[in-house]
């Protein structure tokens, strides 16, 4: 990995919408959906609204795969994980 930069890796709990994929779906009954998610990654960016994580990411930490916005008000839990 790049020396100048920090990598950062945490694991989030958080709430997300419940949607349908497209064609039909078995119906979704509210108290069968608890809306929780679980996403592991490494921080790309992060302000006061947003985290972006990434699943992968080129070891300059310029380019990335797997990128996902999480709204702060969504997230439950958020832990820091420990890098070997």
């Amino acid at each position: 990995m790049n020396g100048s930069k920090a990598m950062r890796v945490v694991f989030i709990e958080w709430t997300d919408a419940c949607g349908c994929a497209a064609g039909w779906d078995d119906r979704t009954k509210l108290e069968e959906f608890e809306g929780n998610c679980y996403t592991t990654g490494i921080v790309l960016d992060e302000d006061e609204l947003f985290i972006l994580v990434a699943s992968s990411v080129t070891a300059d930490l310029k380019t990335q795969q797997g990128g996902i916005a999480i709204p702060k008000e969504m997230i439950k839990y958020i832990t820091d994980l420990e890098l070997p």
